[in-house]
């Protein structure tokens, strides 16, 4: 069940960070400098959320599979 949330966080997650790079693009198509730091930040957490998430099922597979 671990790997099988861990996985569907990876999956979320970087459907989160497709919506973040949509966003950045519609911000940089209307010239909205607000919008588009803000996008272009939680662009950035998403990532760092995605580099952790994968971290992990990287960690968890592997002692769970070879259990």
């Amino acid at each position: 069940m671990l790997l099988y949330n861990l996985r569907q966080i990876c999956t979320d997650v970087t459907g989160v960070r497709l919506g973040w790079e949509m966003v950045i693009q519609g911000a940089q198509a209307v010239k909205d400098a607000e919008l588009l730091a803000l996008a272009r930040s939680c662009f950035e957490e998403t990532e760092r959320q995605i580099r952790w998430a994968a971290g992990k099922l990287k960690e968890v597979a592997s002692q769970i599979l070879a259990a």
